[in-house]
């Protein structure tokens, strides 16, 4: 008998579980160790369909060979195969494409703490049979500046610029008008051809647009009408406010706008010492004025004014 225990213990401890992983059930939720490739096929032979870099990026295994997983990303909902050492069994969470996933501080929901947009990353510490207790990640990359104050966008924008210390800068409003998902357009244009500005254009194509203000859109035709006049430049869509460019190009404390007006000054100073000018075609899920869109008929005549100011 005692001969049967130790030849049991010994089977376990050589035969790790990991070995036992293609007896677990799919659907089951799994977690990235790092940088992986999706693949169209279960063979490192198969060409490559996209490439993740985001440690702990959950994804949800549908079906399993021996050594391969076929597997769904929850943001984007693609399907492809990954090799089964990509993963890990660490628990993480990416919020749900709503409008807002709300963050409560009790479970009776008594008290929100956090409004999170769609693709917020977290780790999951606790469950019980109806709820989580959930800890959001902060990459070490990455910087959150708080403020205590409400001096609008304009002030954080300047704000913000004086904080980063990264090659390229990008602005991604808010309100997610503009699909976080598309930040990659701009940079694989910036390194790829080593662009000054990349600028998006809801007209150029994109997956989709909604139906704008037939006043907002001529507005902003005439508005990239000026501005291509006045810089010698083809762009679509001056007033996106979906804009990449090189840090260098720009100088915070030289900003004197935090209007409306602001975007027009960043852009005008960008191209001005530029020299490589790019547009990358973006979706656009526009609010309208009862929606909380603020922008008024006397702002176009101050990005009208900036522009030339500007320029001269």
């Amino acid at each position: 008998m005692f001969f049967k225990k130790i030849i049991i213990i010994t089977f376990l401890i050589f035969f790790p579980a990991s070995m036992f992983a293609n007896e677990l059930p799919v659907p089951r939720w799994v977690s990235l160790n790092a940088e992986a490739n999706m693949r169209k096929g279960p063979s490192t032979n198969a060409s490559i369909m996209y490439r993740y870099q985001f440690e702990g990026y959950p994804m949800e295994i549908l079906r399993q060979t021996e050594t391969w997983r076929y597997v769904r990303d929850p943001m984007t909902g693609t399907e492809g195969w990954m090799n089964r050492i990509l993963f890990n069994g660490a628990r993480h969470i990416i919020t749900a494409n709503k409008e807002h996933s709300f963050g409560y501080k009790n479970a009776d929901k008594s008290k929100i703490i956090a409004k999170l947009a769609f693709g917020v990353h977290g780790k999951i510490l606790s469950c019980d049979s109806s709820w989580c207790y959930v800890s959001i990640l902060n990459n070490e990359k990455v910087k959150i500046l708080y403020r205590t104050d409400n001096k609008g966008k304009g002030a954080n924008i300047k704000n913000a610029l004086k904080e980063a210390d990264g090659d390229l800068i990008l602005f991604q409003d808010a309100d997610l008008e503009y699909d976080p998902i598309e930040f990659e357009k701009f940079v694989k244009v910036c390194k790829k051809f080593n662009a000054d500005v990349v600028l998006g254009s809801r007209f150029n194509y994109s997956d989709y647009t909604r139906s704008h203000n037939i006043l907002n859109k001529i507005g902003n035709h005439i508005l990239t009408f000026v501005f291509n006049l006045f810089y010698n430049t083809t762009f679509t869509d001056i007033y996106s406010c979906y804009l990449c460019f090189k840090r260098e190009l720009l100088e915070p404390s030289q900003l004197k706008t935090e209007g409306f007006d602001q975007h027009a000054e960043i852009l005008s100073k960008a191209v001005k010492k530029g020299d490589r000018f790019y547009e990358v075609p973006i979706s656009y899920n526009g609010r309208s004025h009862a929606e909380g869109k603020k922008i008024k008929f006397y702002h176009f005549f101050s990005v009208i004014l900036r522009i030339f100011i500007e320029r001269f």
